[in-house]
């Protein structure tokens, strides 16, 4: 089985082919978001969300605060 590091390099590998098919008149701001949305999908595939996990010496009225 792979290790989650090799799985997200070979995950983004395949997603970056498909990238180098644009054109070169493209955009720049158009490159960047494309570029950024890989990243973070390939993260959330791969890695997940992050669950936020209340500490206990944290009390409530601070967590609510935080929202």
């Amino acid at each position: 089985m792979p290790s989650v590091r090799e799985e997200f390099k070979l995950e983004l590998k395949n997603r970056f082919s498909v990238l180098s098919s644009q054109t070169e008149n493209t955009n720049i701001e158009e490159s960047w978001k494309i570029l950024k949305n890989v990243y973070t999908e390939t993260s959330e595939k791969i890695l997940g969300f992050r669950e936020n996990q209340q500490k206990e010496w944290i009390s409530e009225e601070t967590w609510k605060e935080r929202e």
